[in-house]
């Protein structure tokens, strides 16, 4: 596990590790919840935010996530990652933002700590405090159980 936090910090100590973790690390000062799910739940809803930037950039994390997309235009193979993040997020159980203790009042509060947030520069797609509202809202929307 250390090597692994290792090499990740080594990664995206290089470049920004975008709006994903700007929301984790940000919102995990509100509540005091583990990382990995925080960031576990915000995935998807980013991914489906970001694809949008660059297509073939996500379509080939499709085809690294096992998904076919040889004959597909960029943006529907695109999309096959943002349904595989959400796959992988249902199938590894990741908690709802209402699970790790936030509430949809909180999502403006939330966007602006995320927009201010070193981690927002770099991201795929330019993401500004709207934008952040807009995925906070997905997020609750997806995670509810």
């Amino acid at each position: 596990m250390s090597l692994a936090a290792m090499l990740a910090g080594m990664a995206y100590g290089t470049d920004s590790a975008g709006a994903a973790h700007a929301m984790s690390q940000s919102a995990g000062g509100v509540h005091d919840v583990p990382h990995g799910d925080l960031t576990g739940r915000v995935l998807g809803p980013v991914v489906e935010y970001n694809y949008m930037g660059d297509p073939p950039r996500f379509a080939r994390i499709a085809e690294a996530m096992g998904k076919e997309t040889r004959n597909l235009h960029p943006t529907d193979a695109a999309e096959r990652a943002v349904d595989e993040v959400y796959a992988m997020t249902a199938d590894m159980r990741i908690p709802s933002l209402q699970e790790l203790g936030f509430s949809p009042e909180e999502i403006p509060m939330l966007a602006k700590i995320a927009y201010e947030d070193p981690q927002t520069i770099g991201n795929p797609r330019e993401v500004d405090q709207t934008g952040y509202e807009q995925i906070y809202q997905r997020a609750f929307e997806v995670g509810k159980r």
